[in-house]
């Protein structure tokens, strides 16, 4: 295995962007889309914290199925603590994304990372999404990381290429 040039994109068929919707208020990128042209094959390892934001709970119901074709993140705000509305919200940004990419919102993962008990401003993620799917590339996965950056210093991606069965992977 050895480290290549990329990130998140660098397997074939994976498009990402990432995108400024207000959440931050600083008009730093706050929206990051990851998708694959066809389902992919997903696990996760999730917090065993009691409390789960909302988002995360959607993705641990939609993970079950063992497949997905996009994951949609927000920044800035966490969507966690706020009630039932926060459910909601996870489920419309799932939603929205799956209408948009034409999948099966079950195939849509949600994050959310940022502040914690407040709710989110939907207007704003609704048009980031919207903005998102339209900027969907294969070049746009620096983007999508520093969508999701929050208090990080320095920014966090690689890539790398192996052998598994005499076919070579990223």
């Amino acid at each position: 295995m050895y480290e290549i040039n990329g990130g998140i994109t660098a397997p074939k068929g994976f498009l990402a962007t990432g995108v400024s919707c207000g959440l931050k208020g600083n008009g730093k990128k706050d929206l990051a889309l990851i998708a694959s042209k066809s389902p992919s094959a997903v696990a996760g390892v999730c917090t065993t914290n009691i409390v789960k934001g909302h988002s995360l709970q959607v993705t641990m119901e939609h993970i079950k199925k063992g497949y997905a074709k996009a994951i949609v993140i927000n920044s800035g705000n966490a969507n966690a603590c706020v009630g039932e509305q926060g459910m909601k919200d996870a489920y419309e940004m799932a939603e929205l994304t799956a209408q948009l990419l034409d999948c099966p919102v079950d195939n849509v993962l949600v994050g959310s990372t940022g502040v914690i008990g407040y709710r989110l401003n939907m207007p704003l993620v609704r048009s980031g999404i919207r903005t998102a799917v339209a900027s969907l590339s294969p070049d746009g996965g620096h983007d999508a990381m520093e969508a999701i950056m929050t208090t990080d210093l320095v920014p966090k991606e690689i890539a790398v290429e192996l052998e598994i069965q005499d076919e070579v992977v990223r």
